[in-house]
């Protein structure tokens, strides 16, 4: 009832994007996103465009690309992020000199820089290997790595108080991600919830009322669903979670990579010391993994079957 009466103000229809200055908000591999007061664009350019580089936006036009039965669509993707115009006409009115902007810099012109960009700013090349892009963020595993080591010598919330300003500042001179931002709102409902159901409930509560187009992200839905399985399960937890896994991967990537699948856990805390060590790996294609595919796209029946489950 709280989310429906929030959704009234939150959930805003789309409003006709205008020409005007706007400022990079996103990098991604193949392109930008721009925003302003008003709206959130996304920007085609061959540019070399830096987060908070001002520019102009002389020309727009819908976002429209031809759909697929159950594969992904790129439009439908930015119409959850709010996004729903693009431009390929643009000139550059300023560029940055944030913190921001010369840390991506410096980022971007090392010798490993794909493997930077991939771990801190989720810039996947296609010469990465896919397994790492299906492992989650990074910065999660590479936390509780940090977490367990301190635990050893450290009282537990003032590691955790500790690390939370850490988080807040990393997605602060990086990337706010959605994961990035699940994380931090579960950090803190840590610290002021005793119960898991609470903490959960807040987690939940707050990411719905910041991002209500993206509740059904899976970057949300699956550790919330894995939190749920982990506080209500008493019996076969490891069986149920990975039921819940194979499933959400079916459902959101119509494929699952068995090699991943059976070792997430050992691979997610060899990529979060990854993470930790990105500034001296070299190459990502000398850590490639081999893999087993199965490909399954979901109808009405398994979805409606892995629910009553």
């Amino acid at each position: 009832m709280i989310l429906s009466l929030f959704s009234i103000v939150l959930v805003k229809p789309c409003k006709e994007a205008e020409k005007g200055i706007y400022t990079i908000s996103e990098i991604k591999q193949s392109y930008y996103v721009a925003k302003n007061q008003r709206t959130r664009v996304l920007v085609q350019s061959d540019l070399d465009l830096n987060f908070k580089d001002q520019i102009q936006v002389d020309s727009l036009e819908p976002i429209h690309t031809d759909d697929n039965f159950t594969l992904f669509s790129f439009t439908k993707y930015n119409a959850s992020k709010n996004v729903f115009y693009k431009t390929k006409s643009i000139r550059i009115l300023k560029k940055s000199t944030s913190l921001k902007s010369k840390l991506y810099a410096y980022i971007s012109s090392q010798k490993n820089s794909k493997v930077l960009l991939s771990l801190y700013y989720g810039i996947h090349e296609d010469t990465i290997d896919e397994i790492y892009t299906m492992l989650g963020y990074g910065y999660i595993s590479a936390y509780f790595i940090v977490f367990n080591l301190l635990k050893r010598k450290y009282e537990d919330k003032k590691i955790r108080i500790s690390l939370l300003i850490l988080s807040i500042l990393f997605g602060s001179f990086f990337v706010f991600t959605l994961s990035l931002t699940r994380f931090i709102l579960y950090q803190i409902s840590y610290l002021f919830f005793k119960s898991k159901s609470n903490q959960i409930g807040f987690t939940i509560l707050c990411f719905s009322i910041l991002y209500p187009t993206q509740v059904l992200s899976i970057s949300f839905v699956l550790p919330i669903l894995l939190q749920l399985v982990s506080y209500f399960c008493t019996e076969h937890k490891w069986i149920v979670q990975k039921m819940v896994l194979i499933s959400v991967l079916f459902i959101y990537f119509k494929k699952v990579d068995i090699v991943s699948f059976l070792l997430f856990n050992l691979l997610r805390k060899l990529y979060g010391c990854v993470f930790l060590l990105g500034m001296f790996i070299p190459d990502f294609l000398t850590l490639k993994i081999p893999s087993i595919k199965i490909h399954y796209a979901p109808q009405f029946v398994f979805i409606f079957i892995f629910i009553v489950v």
